[in-house]
């Protein structure tokens, strides 16, 4: 039986890992397997610099590349994911781009020799930002709407926990550690008024001894980490936020998640977080303030998922 071989790579780390993970679950039959190349060593030798032809040295670097039915990137500011695009044009190999969400935009797709005439989208929201931002370089590019697969696996792989009422977390969102530490004064009062213990959980981009600094007087180092978001979150009874996809994905692991609303800082993903049913919170003469929706997320269907992979790895065929 021949398999479709399919690879991923991508710069940040937490959300490509996911998409990896969700993807591998999705497509997880005989006619598919999924590959995940991590392979920090290689992969810096592209990221900080835009190459514009590659060289027989070049190849042996990539040669994971190679025979691959499909190779999928994450989308970042950095050049390692338009290098991966401009090798895979040049050695005819088929490749996509996955945006994960509508933030950042121009930036990940600017300062390339190529774009790509495939792109992968969990909404059609970020297919409406890549339009708006490229309307000339989009006409020969293919965008299909794959759905938040990140939220098929999270509601059928991993264990639903029960909602704990021992502590409160909230996520950074890589906007500003002064504003969000002034943010989180405020919360960890509503947690200590509650009886409750307040975690942080950092942003995968950020610095954590920046944060630890930051946070030294407000909360315990013990109670501040990255990259154990999951764990973490077991515990919590609720989860705050401003702008992170992690408030998306916490809310299909049943969580009462909510983002500040009414805040410029999270103008990009608000609608995504309305619409996808995520609730908010705002202050009033310093009280906290819960506002609910009532919308629930409507995670992919894994046979639509299937579908369309298969008709992108057959139409590459032709």
């Amino acid at each position: 039986m021949v398999q479709n071989k399919i690879l991923v790579i991508g710069h940040q780390k937490a959300s490509i890992e996911l998409f990896y993970k969700s993807l591998k679950h999705i497509l997880n039959n005989n006619f598919y397997k999924i590959f995940y190349w991590n392979d920090n060593f290689i992969q810096k030798k592209f990221t900080d610099k835009l190459i514009y032809t590659f060289e027989l040295k070049h190849k042996n670097d990539l040669k994971n590349l190679h025979n691959k039915s499909m190779i999928i990137t994450g989308t970042s500011g950095v050049y390692l994911e338009k290098n991966i695009w401009t090798y895979c044009h040049q050695y005819n190999l088929n490749y996509a781009a996955y945006v994960d969400s509508t933030v950042n935009i121009r930036v990940r797709f600017s300062n390339s020799n190529i774009f790509p005439k495939l792109i992968l989208v969990p909404d059609e929201s970020v297919t409406k930002k890549i339009k708006c931002f490229f309307p000339n370089k989009i006409k020969n590019t293919k965008i299909i709407n794959i759905g938040f697969i990140s939220h098929y696996y999270l509601k059928h792989k991993l264990k639903k926990t029960n909602k704990s009422r021992k502590s409160i977390l909230y996520v950074t969102s890589d906007i500003s550690i002064f504003y969000e530490t002034k943010l989180i004064a405020k919360i960890n009062e509503y947690a200590f008024e509650n009886k409750k213990k307040l975690y942080v959980c950092i942003h995968p981009r950020e610095n954590l001894k920046k944060w630890k600094h930051s946070l030294k007087k407000l909360i315990s180092s013990d109670n501040i980490n990255q990259g154990k978001l999951l764990q973490t979150s077991k515990e919590a009874h609720e989860i705050f936020g401003v702008s992170t996809m992690a408030l998306l994905d916490m809310h299909i692991f049943g969580k009462d998640v909510f983002f500040l609303d009414g805040n410029q800082k999270n103008s990009k993903l608000r609608p995504l977080f309305k619409k996808y049913g995520i609730n908010s919170f705002r202050f009033y003469q310093n009280n906290l303030i819960k506002i609910k929706n009532k919308k629930y997320i409507v995670t992919p269907n894994r046979n639509e998922v299937i579908k369309i992979f298969k008709n992108i790895l057959n139409g590459s065929k032709k």
